[in-house]
């Protein structure tokens, strides 16, 4: 079996500020929500094996806080297809991950966390709404990444900041 939690980065600074884009830092409460998830994660014994991340700077944030709440201490994957890439392209990359890996998580971007999630499900025609530092998990019946999809998918949870 391998899983995914799908994650939508925590609050972030305004767009309107100064900073660019892909500058925006997380703000105070992004910051407790991101560790929130991740003692989450560690609570329910299910850390992830990988972390994979939009380079943005608020995603690397969530991605950093939720990996020192939850006790996960290897490398961040960075990947610039999460921060401008299409679904097709996220699940491009984690149908790499080596299948030593059974939980992959991926911090990433509104609506493409949202449309992988439905994609992955074959759910599209219903909008899952994730508000920001939000974490869906879905399963998948194989134990080869290449092979998760639609057909072999299972909704386990979605959890948003305000049930932490």
């Amino acid at each position: 079996m391998k899983r995914i939690y799908i994650i939508r980065h925590a609050k972030a600074e305004d767009a309107r500020g100064s900073a660019s884009d892909i500058d925006r830092q997380l703000t105070e409460e992004g910051i407790r929500d991101a560790r929130s998830l991740g003692k989450l994660l560690f609570g329910l014994g299910m850390v992830p094996d990988i972390i994979i991340s939009s380079p943005a700077k608020r995603n690397v944030m969530t991605a950093q806080n939720i990996a020192r709440a939850c006790k996960y201490h290897k490398e961040i994957q960075l990947e610039e297809d999460i921060y401008l890439g299409s679904t097709d392209a996220i699940l491009g990359i984690i149908k790499k991950c080596s299948n030593d890996a059974a939980v992959a998580a991926v911090v990433g971007h509104s609506p493409t966390m949202e449309k992988l999630g439905s994609m992955l499900l074959a759910v599209g025609a219903i909008k899952i709404d994730m508000k920001r530092g939000s974490c869906l998990s879905i399963v998948f019946g194989t134990n080869d990444w290449k092979e998760i999809g639609p057909k072999n998918s299972m909704l386990e949870w979605l959890v948003n900041p305000e049930l932490l």
